[in-house]
């Protein structure tokens, strides 16, 4: 299972990424990362980590492009 962390700085949403990633972005340990996910506090008081599963993440984005194409597919019969 491929694990990947939502990153906010503030309010604002970053993106998604590894801990990996992150640590290198922020300047940390990639350990500090997980435990501050796990606990839900800011890194630094800006930071926040929230964990997602990847592999759930791959099937929804797959699930949202072959949705769209049936959609489409739709529309262009409907016409």
């Amino acid at each position: 299972m491929k694990i990947k962390y939502y990153l906010f700085d503030g309010d604002e949403y970053i993106g998604i990424f590894s801990r990996y990633e992150i640590a290198m972005m922020i300047n940390c340990n990639h350990k500090t990362v997980e435990k501050y996910a796990q606990n839900g506090t800011k890194y630094q008081g800006r930071y926040t980590f929230q964990r997602i599963n990847a592999d759930l993440l791959d099937l929804l984005e797959e699930w949202d492009t072959v949705r769209i194409n049936v959609l489409k597919k739709l529309g262009e019969r409907a016409c």
